[in-house]
C-alpha cells in the first residue's frame, strides 16, 4: 500500500493537492500531516511504501536537516515539492541538490499534477 502525506501551509494548496492525489493514486492512504511530528509519527510507524508532499513555505530554513532526518527515518520514502503558478528555478535547482525525488509547478492544472504524481510514483 503506497502512503501519501501531504504537510502544507496554506489551505487551499493542500486541499487542492490532496484533491489531485486522490485521482493520481486512488487507492493511496492520504494522510494531512499538519505538523512535523505527525510526519514522523507516520515514517516511524510505516512500513509501506511512502511519497510526501511539501509546499516550499512547510520546512522553512531548516531543508537540508529536515530532508536528511526524514531519509534517514525512513530511506523508502520519495519526497516531493509542489506549488501553484510557475516555478521558482533556484528553489528546484537547491531541491535537487538535496536529492528530492520530485518538484511539481502548476499544480492548479490537475491533470498536469495527476500526470506528474504518476511518473514521480513509478
Amino acid at each position: 500500500m503506497v502512503k501519501v502525506i501531504v504537510g502544507m501551509t496554506d489551505d487551499y494548496t493542500k486541499k487542492l493537492t490532496m484533491e489531485c492525489v486522490s485521482k493520481a493514486l486512488p487507492e493511496a492512504q492520504l494522510i494531512d500531516g499538519s505538523s512535523d511530528m505527525e510526519i514522523f509519527y507516520h515514517l516511524q510507524k510505516s512500513e509501506d511504501e511512502i511519497i510526501v508532499i511539501f509546499d516550499r513555505f512547510f520546512l522553512s530554513y531548516i531543508l537540508k536537516f529536515t530532508l536528511i532526518y526524514l531519509k534517514a527515518m525512513n530511506n523508502r520514502m520519495k519526497i516531493v515539492f509542489c506549488e501553484r503558478g510557475s516555478c521558482i528555478r533556484e528553489f528546484g535547482l537547491r531541491l535537487y541538490e538535496l536529492g528530492v525525488d520530485g518538484f511539481i509547478c502548476g499544480i492548479e492544472h490537475e491533470d498536469l499534477f495527476v500526470a506528474k504524481l504518476k511518473k514521480v510514483e513509478n
